[in-house]
């Protein structure tokens, strides 16, 4: 049996005309519209209030800057807006985790130990090292 949607298929599309500068939402009106839900989305992956407002606010930083390649006809703003803000916290966690990983470098230098991948408490046997230089 062919299928009814063959026909259709084999017209050729209509490129969509580009929408006129005016007849996109302004930033402000957008920003105001997806506020609690962008924050809601970045609340649920961080889990702590303080660190979800500074990445939203980042998002919506981010998102300004970039509203002239925004597509209109390719998503919706919410998920152009959560998508901007799930590779702000992605950024985040990977700076986090950079940081975490040279503080434990730093700490396995001061006792001696060869750095690993292994938490730098472990390698120093459970003691906690001193990064205070003698005085």
């Amino acid at each position: 049996m062919v299928s009814t949607l063959a026909p259709a298929l084999r017209l050729p599309r209509e490129r969509a005309a580009p929408r006129d500068r005016a007849a996109r939402p302004d930033f402000g009106e957008v920003a105001a519209e997806h506020l609690d839900a962008v924050y809601r989305y970045v609340h649920g992956m961080v889990r702590e209030s303080e660190l979800a407002q500074d990445l939203t606010a980042g998002a919506f930083e981010k998102a300004l800057r970039a509203w002239d390649s925004y597509r209109p006809e390719r998503s919706r703003p919410q998920t152009w807006l959560c998508s901007i803000a799930r590779n702000v916290v992605l950024d985040h966690w990977r700076s986090e985790r950079r940081r975490r990983d040279g503080f434990e470098a730093l700490a396995a230098e001061a006792v001696g130990a060869p750095a690993s991948g292994e938490p730098a408490a472990r390698r120093a046997g459970g003691r906690v090292a001193s990064l205070r230089a003698p005085g």
